[in-house]
């Protein structure tokens, strides 16, 4: 299954506002497979506790900083903030990485990268071509 990924483009999506960026992510995407275990994976075996862990790293151990979804997911009946998260994020970030996983996991993602200027992986772009080939 894993070779499949490697048949889709790994090149920047069509007005991608972050593929002009010049910074990149320390350890690859790909990379991270066999640079970073074993959190790689337990991230597998784990994928709700690590979604938390690593928004709750992004945002620096600082849950006051915490919004649903960053803000990145809001729609017309959706947004950040309207759940009033902040009187309580510790509980809305376990709802958010249990209940939506798929959301909150990209939400950290396009959070790390504006915080810090970061261009999309070219696996990671991989990655999300062959999802949306699997939600087709």
């Amino acid at each position: 299954m894993v070779c499949c990924l490697l048949c889709f483009d790994d090149s920047p999506f069509p007005n991608d506002a972050r593929a002009s960026r010049s910074g990149t992510f320390q350890i690859s995407m790909f990379d991270a497979l066999y640079k970073n275990q074993p959190i790689c994976l337990l991230t597998y075996f784990f994928p709700c506790c690590f979604a938390y862990y690593t928004r709750y790293k992004a945002l620096d151990s600082d849950l006051k900083r915490y919004s649903c979804c960053q803000g990145y997911m809001d729609v017309c009946c959706f947004k950040a903030g309207m759940f009033d998260e902040k009187s309580c994020p510790s509980f809305c970030l376990f709802v958010e990485s249990f209940l939506c996983l798929g959301p909150s996991i990209s939400s950290s993602r396009q959070f790390v990268m504006d915080q810090y200027d970061l261009r999309p992986d070219p696996f990671d772009n991989q990655l999300i071509r062959f999802n949306n080939c699997l939600a087709m």
